[in-house]
């Protein structure tokens, strides 16, 4: 993470919603449709967008994900846009999303997307398996939410309050760049080399 200020974003209807990664079962892509589907329950407004792609041996998962879209009634507020190959400049992939959605129940040991997320000012709600939690700090750099209802909360206090939104998302910001800068990084290979080193 280089040092700066993260890029602005104003939030205004409807809330732009965003999933990054694999369709997978791990990457809990039910969960993600419970959500927003209370969400819109609770008077939201949203679209979601998806980006990422099913791997060979996950194409009926991803099959079943799409024809609950459909059957859920919320397949007309939902853009799949497919894999994209932004690695030279991965702040593209959140450019236009105002929060990143990671239904991960996996115990996944980071969370590569919270932290670009993060990096690009987008705050996330998340999960709180594995090590989400180390990254989205509840109230602070981000939301935790484990059901639906939990969910449509945290969406509701980003949006309560404008002030509030640019707060979460700034802490996020210079959370990364306090955990994750390459001088910090350099640091902590030194300091591992020495305790190595004796």
């Amino acid at each position: 993470m280089p040092p700066g200020e993260p890029p602005r974003l104003e939030l205004k209807p409807p809330i732009r919603l965003g999933f990054v990664g694999r369709f997978h079962p791990h990457k809990g892509l039910d969960l993600l449709i419970d959500w927003v589907l209370a969400a819109r329950h609770a008077g939201i407004d949203w679209r979601l967008v998806l980006r990422g792609r099913a791997s060979p041996e996950d194409v009926n998962y991803w099959q079943r994900i799409e024809a609950r879209f459909r059957e859920v009634g919320i397949a007309d507020l939902i853009t799949i846009e497919g894999w994209k190959d932004w690695q030279n400049d991965w702040r593209r992939v959140y450019a236009d999303i105002d929060v990143l959605l990671v239904p991960s129940n996996w115990p996944e040991p980071l969370g590569r997307v919270i932290m670009e997320a993060l990096g690009s000012g987008v705050p996330s709600i998340a999960y709180p398996a594995g090590g989400i939690p180390t990254l989205v700090k509840h109230g602070v750099t981000g939301y935790l939410a484990d059901t639906p209802s939990s969910f449509v909360a945290a969406l509701g206090s980003l949006l309560a309050d404008p002030a509030s939104f640019q707060t979460v998302r700034r802490r996020g910001f210079e959370f990364m760049i306090e955990e994750f800068s390459m001088p910090l990084h350099y640091k902590r290979i030194r300091d591992i080399f020495g305790l190595v080193a004796g």
